[in-house]
C-alpha cells in the first residue's frame, strides 16, 4: 500500500460495472484512489461470468487493482472471527480490511454493524459519485 487515498473494493462494485452500471463507481474509484480487493472478491467475480468474453471483461475490470491475498499472519484473526460465527468467506475479508485498515467501498449495507464491531470505515457509493476529490471524500482538508 502506497499512498494516503487508498480504499477496498467489494466484489459488487466489479459486479455492478461488468453489468454496464451506467455511473461505474469503479472507474470513478480508479481515478481518485489506490484501489484494492481481495482475491476472495475476485474469485466471487470470476463464477459469475458464464463465457469467454465476460472473463477478459473481468480480468480487465481488474487492471489498476491490487489484489491481496492471505497471508498466515491473518489467521489468528481470521479464526477470531469463525469463533464469532461469521462465515468462511466473510471472515476472510473481514480480516483483510482490519489488517490493512483500508476502507471498504460496498453498496452492501452492513456498515454500522461492522464499524463498530471491527473498527471497519465503509465509504458509500454515492459519496464517490458525488465528490471529485478524494479529500471530500475522506472528508481531509486539501
Amino acid at each position: 500500500m502506497k499512498s494516503e487515498f487508498e480504499v477496498f473494493l467489494d466484489t459488487d462494485v466489479y459486479l455492478k460495472h461488468l453489468q454496464g452500471d451506467e455511473d461505474s463507481v469503479l472507474l470513478k474509484c480508479l481515478s481518485l484512489f489506490d484501489c484494492y480487493t481481495s482475491v476472495i472478491n475476485a474469485s466471487e467475480v470470476f463464477a459469475k461470468c458464464s463465457s469467454k468474453q465476460e472473463e477478459e471483461n473481468a480480468k480487465q475490470a481488474f487492471f489498476g487493482s491490487g489484489v491481496l491475498g492471505i497471508p498466515y499472519k491473518y489467521s489468528h484473526t481470521i479464526g477470531k472471527l469463525l469463533k464469532d460465527n461469521m462465515n468462511y468467506r466473510d471472515a476472510c475479508v473481514t480480516t483483510i480490511l482490519i489488517e490493512t485498515k483500508l476502507p471498504i467501498v460496498s453498496f452492501t449495507n452492513m456498515s454500522s454493524e461492522y464499524s463498530e464491531k471491527y473498527g471497519i470505515k465503509f465509504i458509500k457509493p454515492q459519496e464517490i459519485l458525488k465528490n471529485n476529490s478524494p479529500q471530500a471524500i475522506f472528508k481531509k482538508p486539501i
